[in-house]
């Protein structure tokens, strides 16, 4: 079983404030898991790296700081909740997403 996450730390600027709802918008489309206010993290997984990746790119070029970190465990966290919390984060939102009408 790969017990690996990958984490993203995240500085932004201040200002445009819509930098803050893309990447918030986008970390919660990808399923990411906030460890504290500017750490998200998901299982590592080469998707997740590369979500992770681009949005790394995309932050360092509006101006923030952007670091992107593989570990294998963090204290007093188990794998098992992490991947709890990532997946009943998606079914939720999943859940109250708003329905299309055809």
């Amino acid at each position: 079983m790969n017990t690996k996450l990958v984490l993203l730390i995240v500085s932004l600027p201040p200002n445009p404030s819509s930098l803050r709802v893309r990447v918030w918008r986008r970390l919660r489309a990808i399923g990411a898991v906030a460890l504290k206010r500017t750490v998200y993290l998901l299982p590592d997984t080469p998707d997740h790296y590369e979500h992770f990746q681009w949005l790394a790119q995309e932050i360092q070029r509006a101006g923030g700081e952007a670091t992107l970190l593989r570990v294998e465990q963090i204290e007093n966290m188990s794998y098992r909740g992490t991947t709890r919390s990532s997946t009943s984060s998606i079914s939720s939102r999943r859940r109250s997403a708003p329905k299309s009408s055809d």
